[in-house]
């Protein structure tokens, strides 16, 4: 009986993590939305704002409901793209 051997899977590009705020920025350029507008509608300062976008910020539930709300996606996209953002950051 011939046994079947399969090559395994290897991946050539792995996936490039990115923090969520290149997503919001892509986004917000494609909508005109201001930052200080999208700012004002998740409830964060400017500077809390900037940290978002650099990814120094975790998103927690209550921040990816908002952002779900402003972009129209699901909050665990934004909980999610976060984890993987994060993950992925820490192996590099």
């Amino acid at each position: 009986m011939s046994v079947s051997r399969r090559k395994p899977h290897v991946n050539p590009k792995p996936y490039k993590v990115f923090p969520p705020g290149d997503f919001m920025q892509e986004e917000m350029d494609e909508r005109g939305m201001k930052a200080s507008e999208v700012a004002v509608r998740l409830g964060l300062t400017p500077e809390g704002f900037s940290q978002l976008l650099d990814g120094s910020m975790r998103i927690r539930a209550a921040l990816a409901e908002s952002l779900s709300a402003v972009f129209g996606t699901s909050a665990s996209f934004w909980v999610n793209l976060d984890r993987s953002w994060r993950l992925g950051a820490d192996e590099s």
